[in-house]
């Protein structure tokens, strides 16, 4: 999409305004919610899939 990018960069530094400003509020959670279903449809999904799951693994290896 060619919005995804300009929308997904407007989400993030709206919940970092959110985060930064106030405390933590439902109107922060929708805002997540919405960087979350943008961050899912774009290319660098699947490249944030593999990171998360590597760092899970390290995380539960190194703890147990």
């Amino acid at each position: 999409m060619v919005l995804s990018l300009p929308l997904l960069a407007i989400l993030g530094g709206l919940l970092m305004f959110f985060m930064r400003s106030d405390g933590l509020r439902i109107s922060h959670m929708l805002v997540a919610a919405m960087v979350g279903a943008q961050v899912s449809t774009t290319v660098i999904a699947a490249q944030l899939n593999t990171v998360i799951t590597t760092a899970n693994h390290l995380l539960s290896t190194m703890f147990t």
